[in-house]
């Protein structure tokens, strides 16, 4: 893990390492907010950054990326981490996110 993504305190990185089994639809409208607002606020060097996340925390971004761009704002930077996630993870990240459901509940 790079310094630059350990130096980062934001609650939106607090927001990852929670969800990292969350369905991509049941993100809470909030969280889906700070992620947003952080990738909107970062001024950092993106690939940089995401090359030092665990695999399991970009997956997890990439989920948050996805409900961003269903409000229709902040796509120009949203589209930019998308495609830095996507050379980061591969193609099957972007698999794993559209077809995530909810777990059956008992």
């Amino acid at each position: 893990i790079n310094a630059e993504y350990m130096g980062t305190a934001n609650p939106a990185m607090d927001v990852l390492e929670r969800n990292a089994s969350t369905c991509f639809t049941e993100l809470k409208p909030s969280e889906i907010e700070d992620a947003v607002s952080f990738m909107t606020t970062f001024k950092g060097d993106v690939k940089a950054f995401l090359s030092g996340m665990p695999s399991e925390h970009v997956e997890v971004l990439m989920k948050f990326i996805y409900r961003g761009l269903e409000t229709g704002k902040n796509s120009a930077v949203l589209f930019k981490w998308h495609a830095a996630v996507e050379e980061i993870a591969g193609l099957g990240c972007i698999v794993r996110v559209l077809t995530d459901k909810p777990l059956p509940s008992e």
